[in-house]
């Protein structure tokens, strides 16, 4: 196995990996393909793993801490955006493999440390980061902060970003807001408003790209949102969509 920093040649690769889920994400991994090609120029980092046969078989995406759309501040911190490994591949050192090459290119790059946020073991699981060194820094009530730290002195602190646009006089509003560049996210927010609408048929649902410093002081960060509030900053179920809207019925 080998991994590669990908470019704009080889980008294309970053999303290869999603083999067993390129039908059901063919629309998003089209959006995200052309979004993350942009935010190579910011600063933003891309990696593929690779089999002996050349064939990519896992993917990283990094999110540098001074760019408008990361999550995260702190000096020099690169944030774990994306990371998916081909199903037949996983526990077979793929992940780690990915996290190492990681963290020697952003001690090159003078970074300090590596973030991502852990939705307990269901998505960016808090057990596996926690055995390749990350610790948890922040805990949130159904996500927490991971640090993997280059710098032992580093720190990093979570950025509320709150909903910023308008909000209804009455009834139910959803507001989907992404970076596009994570596939799973980006399906498993529009998976979300499918949800809504089964759970109040009048809601009124609305979907923009957040990629700008502008979008962000305009709309607020990447989120699903009921009525302003943030259900989310990563995957939904369909749990949190009812509590959430059962509290905006109430409101």
């Amino acid at each position: 196995m080998r991994i590669d920093r990908l470019s704009h040649a080889n980008l294309v690769d970053v999303y290869n990996c999603l083999e067993d889920n390129r039908e059901r994400l063919a629309s998003e991994i089209s959006e995200s393909s052309q979004y993350l090609s942009e935010y190579l120029k910011r600063g933003w980092l891309a990696y593929s793993a690779y089999d002996d046969n050349n064939v990519p078989v896992g993917m990283a995406i990094l999110t540098p801490s001074n760019d408008p759309l990361s999550p995260v501040s702190g000096e020099a911190i690169y944030h774990l955006h994306c990371m998916n490994v081909v199903k037949d591949w996983k526990k077979k050192g793929v992940a780690t493999g990915l996290i190492q090459r990681m963290v020697e290119d952003v001690g090159r790059l003078g970074g300090k440390g590596i973030s991502v946020e852990c939705f307990g073991d269901y998505w960016m699981p808090k057990s596996f980061f926690s055995h390749i060194g990350f610790e948890e820094v922040e805990r949130f009530s159904n996500y927490s902060i991971f640090l993997k730290r280059i710098d032992p002195d580093v720190t990093v602190t979570h950025i509320e970003l709150p909903y910023r646009g308008d909000l209804p006089s009455k009834g139910i509003q959803v507001d989907i807001q992404h970076w596009v560049t994570c596939p799973f996210i980006l399906n498993n927010y529009r998976q979300g408003a499918i949800m809504v609408k089964r759970i109040a048929p009048n809601a009124v649902v609305r979907e923009r790209t957040i990629s700008t410093k502008e979008d962000i002081e305009h709309w607020g960060g990447s989120g699903f949102f009921v009525n302003g509030e943030n259900v989310s900053p990563g995957p939904v179920t369909e749990e949190d969509l009812r509590k959430a809207i059962q509290r905006s019925r109430k409101d």
